[in-house]
């Protein structure tokens, strides 16, 4: 019934299987009608899972910003807490991301004295083994579609700070798989 109805009834075919795998009908029905392959969001290799013991205060913690560096990201705020845990313990933000505003980014954690804190390794294709080398995913955004470096962090059990905003909140839910603060305030960050 799925196959007839998508024969007679659909324009396109979305698929997250290898057509190549499929049986002929499907692949027949995938060409008919202009299909599209869609990988999942989330590729693990269960390496990935083993993620190191938890560090002590006077260890250097490395903080990870996965994004394009824009207004969206709120990356202001992120900013602005850095020096506020460092006080606590030794931070390392890692920064992985381009965009319109990383000028003003490098000016402010200039401003802020923390340039040395700040890693920058610009856009990264293979973003698993920079996730591997950090103990938390930091994600203060305004706003977000589908949040997939949060999902890709959860995936290998890597530790997230989100914003606290609605695609955020969907994708938690009550599981209490990430913290959740107030993206205008770098003190609860």
């Amino acid at each position: 019934i799925e196959y007839v109805m998508a024969l007679f009834a659909a324009s396109r075919i979305v698929t997250n299987n290898s057509v190549e795998q499929s049986n002929a009908a499907y692949r027949f029905l995938y060409r008919l009608k202009d299909g599209v392959h869609i990988r999942n969001a989330v590729l693990m290799e269960t390496a990935l899972l083993n993620l190191p013991d938890l560090k002590s205060a006077d260890e250097l913690h490395k903080v990870l910003f996965v994004g394009r560096i824009t207004k969206q990201k709120n990356w202001p705020c992120l900013l602005r807490a850095i020096p506020l845990v460092d006080q606590g313990c030794r931070v390392q933000l890692v920064v992985c991301g381009e965009g319109e505003e990383k000028e003003q980014f490098l000016a402010m954690a200039d401003e802020l004295d923390i340039a040395e804190k700040v890693k920058h390794l610009g856009y990264q294709q293979n973003i698993y083994p920079i996730m591997r080398s950090c103990d938390m995913l930091v994600l203060p955004s305004w706003y977000e579609g589908m949040p997939n470096v949060l999902l890709e962090a959860l995936s290998i059990g890597l530790p997230c700070i989100v914003s606290d905003i609605p695609a955020h909140r969907d994708i938690i839910d009550d599981t209490g798989c990430a913290l959740l603060f107030d993206p205008t305030n770098p003190k609860e960050l």
